[in-house]
């Protein structure tokens, strides 16, 4: 197919200055058929932006070198192929608002062939004329079919011409079809610039939407509020004039797959390209300087995005329910990148943070696996990493000193957090509540946590911050107990499980202060486990070499072995419970090191 010349029908443009203007936009196909098979197989629907019946393919070059011969052969206009009218019926082609402009037709067989060409609106015919064609060449048809929905062909009568390698019969064959294509815009010009407002939905070419740069003369600048949205389209093309999109433009284009952004581009405006769940790449030009909240939100399928340097403005929350990031529910993108040139933002690792890399911003919903936040970081930013459900494990920096509301909400596979000394304070969840309790907090909905230690620098501990964490079993402070947040005076809503059974536990070391048997509702225990060098189950027996420990009735504690005392050299060896305050341990490898060396610590 050639490319598009792209005209207006002035008659159908109004003149009427900073109004709202219906226009229809044309756009000129000239069809060769080279491009199809050739192989007497049908036309296919929405070839060059139309319905076709009855009507195949024939390549004359292939034909012919088997020896056939045909009114065919001496009329093809193009490089090789026609189209015919398959077993002599009646065919047609149909669509939207069409021009039928010209075309070149030849008889197959029969010298004198009367085709008859008629247009159609709705059921109304608007044109019918009869056409005489021969074999011995083509004839070029002019029929000025304006603004019709279809066009049927008939073919009849005529002599046989005599070839002998087949017919007769009252085929014919097109080269060379010129139609002209509508489509529907609505848009309003104001300061000799249009802005697009709207569409009818019936596109001319299946699949593809091709936005005009010029309407009535002025350049197309801006594409308007919710101006395509939920249309069924695959492609869009934006030109290069438009400065401005609306937003929602784009929203709920479930099948848009592929989209060109102008580099004129300035905003990406909120909702954008929200739901637009077929999505799966998307570069954002060097000029835009703003990405709107929601802007790509539901784009299941986006897997990345890159930042300019252009852009000083993306709107990550700034408080947990106030709005969205531009990249809700993309739960496929792992990775957003940012220019290293950007003013206002950088990367690392495909997170996103402000430009000397002391906050973070947003984790991208789809990432996986391990992350470490840098010791430069001190703020995680309210929802920075909510939702991403495919992050195991998150490792916070020693710089780390404030965590945002929500933080971690929903972080499902996450199953380990440290908290370190540099925090002090975990915010109070913020929005509402899930039954009877609080939304989630800083690690809200967490549910695949188990085990959490919190640095001694902690003295608030906020409403919700482990509510609805339902395998949490461990707490571990090596601090004073924290002040505790609360929704009723005198009742925390720490570790509320909404109204689920609460397994957790919590642990606290000795020489610290402001402790007693509960925290929230849970169970408080001294965690202090210590080795029995001195009594009698010390030293080596029949099976190993081992020891008593001695501490707090049922605390855990992990014994680890070191072949010396350098960092990352221990291995634990055994998980056990300190039933009644006591466990015996004893290994049975201890021979097969030179030297052994033993701890214990907290799971």
């Amino acid at each position: 197919m050639k490319p598009r010349t792209i005209f207006l029908i002035p008659a159908l443009v109004a003149a009427t200055w900073g109004a709202f203007i219906g226009t229809t936009f044309a756009q000129s196909e000239l069809l060769t058929f080279d491009d199809l098979s050739g192989f007497e197989d049908p036309v296919p629907n929405g070839y060059g932006g139309l319905q076709w019946n009855n009507f195949s393919s024939y390549n004359t070059v292939v034909y012919a070198s088997f020896g056939g011969l045909n009114g065919d052969n001496n009329g093809v206009v193009s490089l090789s192929n026609v189209v015919f009218n398959a077993g002599a019926e009646p065919a047609f082609i149909s669509g939207g608002l069409f021009n039928l402009n010209s075309a070149y037709l030849m008889a197959t067989w029969n010298d004198g062939l009367k085709v008859e060409v008629q247009g159609f609106v709705g059921a109304t015919m608007t044109y019918d004329n009869t056409y005489t064609v021969g074999t011995q060449g083509s004839t070029l048809i002019t029929f000025n079919y304006l603004g019709v929905d279809k066009v049927e062909f008939v073919s009849s009568g005529g002599v046989p011409h005599g070839f002998t390698s087949g017919g007769p019969g009252t085929h014919f064959a097109m080269d060379n079809l010129s139609v002209t294509i509508f489509e529907t815009f609505s848009y309003v010009i104001s300061n000799n610039t249009v802005t697009i407002t709207g569409h009818s939905g019936n596109l001319s070419n299946p699949g593809m939407l091709v936005i005009p740069g010029i309407i009535a003369g002025l350049p197309v600048v801006s594409i308007g509020t919710s101006a395509f949205s939920g249309i069924s389209m695959i492609e869009v093309r934006i030109p290069n004039t438009v400065t401005n999109i609306g937003s929602s433009a784009f929203s709920g284009c479930s099948s848009l797959a592929q989209v060109t952004l102008p580099t004129g581009l300035k905003t990406v405006q909120g909702g954008t390209f929200s739901g637009c769940s077929s999505l799966t790449n998307v570069v954002i030009p060097e000029g835009v300087t703003e990405i709107g909240a929601a802007a790509f939100q539901g784009c299941t399928n986006l897997t990345t995005i890159a930042i300019p340097a252009s852009t000083v403005s993306i709107a990550v929350p700034a408080t947990w329910g106030i709005g969205s990031s531009p990249f809700d529910n993309c739960a496929s993108l792992s990775a957003i990148n940012v220019d290293p040139l950007n003013s206002a933002y950088s990367s690392l690792g495909g997170v996103l943070l402000n430009e000397d890399q002391s906050k973070v911003l947003l984790c991208p919903p789809g990432k996986r696996g391990n992350y470490v936040i840098p010791d430069s970081v001190i703020v995680v930013g309210d929802s920075a990493f909510a939702n991403c459900s495919n992050l195991a494990n998150v490792t916070i920096g020693a710089s780390v000193a404030d965590l945002g509301y929500h933080a971690f909400d929903s972080c499902i596979s996450l199953t380990n957090i440290t908290i370190p000394d540099s925090v002090t304070y975990i915010q109070d969840a913020r929005g509402g509540c899930r039954g009877n309790c609080v939304d989630g907090g800083v690690f809200g909905g967490c549910t695949s946590l188990t085990n959490v230690v919190i640095g001694k620098g902690l003295t608030y501990l906020g409403v919700g911050a482990f509510s609805g964490c339902s395998n949490l079993l461990s707490v571990y402070f090596k601090g004073n107990a924290p002040a505790l947040g609360s929704i009723v005076p005198g009742l925390a809503y720490v570790f509320e499980n909404y109204g689920g059974t609460d397994p957790s536990t919590v642990y606290y070391l000795p020489g610290t202060t402001g402790w007693s048997s509960t925290l929230a509702g849970r169970p408080a225990l001294l965690w202090n486990p210590q080795i029995q060098p001195g009594d009698a189950s010390f030293g080596i027996r029949l099976n190993g070499f081992g020891f008593n420990i001695t501490g707090t009735s049922n605390i855990p504690v992990v014994i680890e072995a070191c072949i010396n005392l350098g960092a990352g050299s221990c291995v634990p060896l055994q998980i056990c419970t300190l039933t009644n305050g006591l466990v015996y341990f004893s290994d049975p490898q201890w021979t097969n090191h030179p030297s052994r060396f033993y701890r214990i610590r907290s799971p």
